[in-house]
Order: C-alpha cells, then structure tokens, then sequence
C-alpha cells in the first residue's frame, strides 16, 4: 500500500507541474467560455528554529533555516464550475550543518454545480515534508525524518425536498513516514447525512460514519451515528456541531473493542476585518505514524484582523491542542492529563502582515509547538520548540 501511495504522489506532483507551467502565461485565458487565470507566488523566508532535534544534529545549537518556495497552479472559474490546483517546492537550506532539503506540498479543489438542486465538492492536498509541525495536526510522527502525508474529502449534497437536504461523503488520511521499518498508515472513512431546515438559519439533521483504520498489519474499525446542529449567528458567523457514540472494533486486539463518544463543535467567521475559527472536539482519528487508530482530544483557534481601510496592516494568531491515546479510551481522563500511553501537545503563534501592494507583503512570525509524552513504543521526549521568521510573499498572479 505504501508503494500505491508513493505512485499517487508522483502522479499528482506531475499534475501540479503542469498547472505551474501554465501559470507562466502572461494574461489570463478563456476556454469554454470559463476564465482560466493562472497561479504564481514566491515566499522567501529567513528563520531561527530552537528544535531539540535540530540541536542535536547540529551539536547542541539551534538553527537558522532560509526557506524559498515558490509556486505555480491555475484557477478556473464559470457559472457551474470551480477549480484551483497548485504545486508548491519548498527548498530548505540550514545554515548551521549546511545542508539542504527539498520538500513538496500540493493542492487540488474543485467546485461543480451538477444541477440547480446538487452540488459536488473535490479537496486534495498533499505534503512531503521533514517537519511534523508543518502539518494541518498535531501529533504526527515524533522525528525529522521525511514524511508524506496526504488528504481527501469528496462529497456531494442535494436537496432532496422543500425542506430537507442530504449529503454524502468519503474522507481519506494516509501517511508514511520514511525510516527503517515504519508501516504507511491510512483511514478510509465515508458518511452520509440528512437534514432538515428549521428555521431560515438553522438545520437538524442525523448521520452515519464508517472508518477504516490500517497501519501495516494491523486493522480496526469503527461505526458512529451522530446528531448535527448548524445555525447561521450572524451574516458572517455559522456555528455547527455534532455529537453521538462511536462504537470501536480493533481486529489484532479484541480486548481494546468498545463504546466512545463523540463530538465536535465549530465556529467560523469571515468579514472584511475579522476573519475567526475556533474548532474543539473528541474522535478517533488515523493515520498519525505510529498507531492504526488513537481517541483524540482537540482544540484550534484561529484569528486574524485587518486594520481600517488606508492602512494595510493585519494581526494574525492561532492556537491548538491535542492529547490522544489508546482507543476506545484508556487514558482519557482526568484532562489535561498525561498519563501512560497518553501524549499531548499544542501550538501557539502570531504575527503581523503588512501589505505594500497588491503583489508584495511583508511577515514577521513567532510560533512555539510542544509535543510531550509517548505511547505504542514511542520513546517519551521533549520536543518544545520556538520558531521566529520573517518573510516576504510576492504574488505575479492571485
């Protein structure tokens, strides 16, 4: 399965290379009476990175890293369809050991109105990266080593009466972590949703949702019906949430078969000042690098704020924790805790932005991440670390 998924990286790394040779165009195209625009940015950035890890390979000292990354893709858009697909290579050079990496990330999404009634949704997007932190979560692996990490969400929705709506969906996860003797892990997980319009702003509806965990050899599963809630607060502020029980089946284990709950919560804003996102919630998720299947604890907040017309400035923050152990729930209480077998983490920085055209912008950036404890094996560490950078971001196109 490993090779399977190191096939499909370089099939989709050789699509984004092409997008990023279209983006070379000087102006943009029209087809099929679409308007095609191409995608090309660069971000050069200076850091100072305190990781333990790199310490140790530069021989007690932390690092500073020059990262240049440029990127290429197209956007197309027309009444029924949306798509933007984009490749980016991030070339790393550490100025302490004076060596260099390259790392790959990559993007595809798309948008198509099947009908007045349906709409279909497509979002990859893939990572070959040496950093764990630079990953959308927390917790996954607990080295340097080169990591590919990939995600899928594909769904459809329609309106199936005056009232009532439904959804169906197929998630994936997928990582391997390239060292001696690590096992890809991947989850399979599809789902399908019914709602029903309350009010002009509030929806009430029931799900189902199937998972599949591997890594290597091993196998488990789980099967979860749950209650979703969505409201719209504001014009720009939506709230939604689901939660109900998720039962846990572990085929190599039989003795770690049982009952979980689960919920998730989120808020989302979007204004022309004040864009928020806040996320919290407990599931069982894959794919981490080191286990099939662990239950999780999460919490993300993200933040950022544009200052008054004529002065192009923007505050951004953000903050995440996690804790996971081994299902359906060893370990999960008391929170906050950090017992056998139970790792936990979290994240916080900010920065300021300062736009000086429409293609050029300035960023300076603090970030710290923790990632304390161990389980299935994995050796207990310390992996505090403090980020500071500064970068400029140029955009050509988008």
């Amino acid at each position: 399965m490993g090779n399977v998924m190191r096939g499909s990286f370089k099939k989709r790394l050789a699509g984004a290379v092409a997008a990023a040779a279209l983006a070379t165009g000087a102006a943009p195209a029209h087809a099929a009476g679409g308007n095609l625009e191409p995608i090309l940015r660069l971000t050069a950035e200076q850091r100072y990175d305190d990781d333990a890890l790199l310490r140790n390979a530069a021989g007690g000292e932390g690092q500073f890293i020059t990262r240049i990354s440029p990127q290429g893709g197209a956007l197309y858009k027309d009444r029924g369809l949306q798509f933007e697909g984009w490749y980016s290579p991030d070339v790393l050079y550490y100025e302490t050991t004076h060596h260099a990496s390259l790392e790959h990330r990559g993007s595809f999404q798309l948008k198509k109105k099947l009908s007045e009634v349906t709409r279909a949704n497509v979002d990859l997007k893939i990572w070959r990266v040496s950093d764990p932190t630079s990953l959308p979560r927390l917790g996954i692996a607990r080295s340097i080593e080169p990591i590919l990490y990939g995600k899928a969400d594909l769904s459809m929705d329609t309106r199936l009466a005056e009232r009532w709506n439904g959804k169906v969906g197929y998630h994936f996860e997928g990582v391997q972590i390239y060292h001696a003797g690590e096992m890809p892990g991947f989850v399979n997980a599809p789902f399908a949703e019914t709602s029903y319009r309350v009010t002009r702003r509030s929806d009430l509806g029931v799900g189902y949702r199937f998972q599949l965990f591997t890594f290597g050899a091993e196998v488990a599963s789980s099967n979860s019906a749950y209650l979703r809630y969505a409201t719209r607060l504001t014009r720009s502020m939506t709230f939604t949430a689901d939660a109900g029980p998720a039962w846990y089946n572990d085929r190599n284990h039989p003795e770690r078969t049982g009952l979980l709950p689960r919920a998730n919560l989120e808020l989302a804003r979007q204004g022309p000042k004040l864009d928020l996102g806040l996320n919290v919630g407990h599931d069982l998720v894959g794919a981490s690098g080191f286990a099939n299947a662990v239950w999780a604890d999460y919490a993300g907040l993200v933040g950022a704020y544009r200052f008054l017309q004529g002065v192009p400035l923007k505050v951004f923050a953000a903050a995440s924790y996690f804790r996971d152990g081994q299902p359906p729930s060893r370990g999960v209480l008391p929170l906050f805790s950090s017992g056998q077998g139970v790792s936990q983490g979290y994240s916080v920085g900010g920065g300021l932005e300062w736009r000086f055209n429409t293609w050029l912008a300035a960023q300076g950036a603090f970030d710290r991440f923790s990632q304390l404890g161990g389980q299935y094996g994995v050796v207990t560490a310390d992996l505090t670390r403090n980020v500071v950078s500064a970068r400029l971001n140029m955009t050509a196109f988008q």
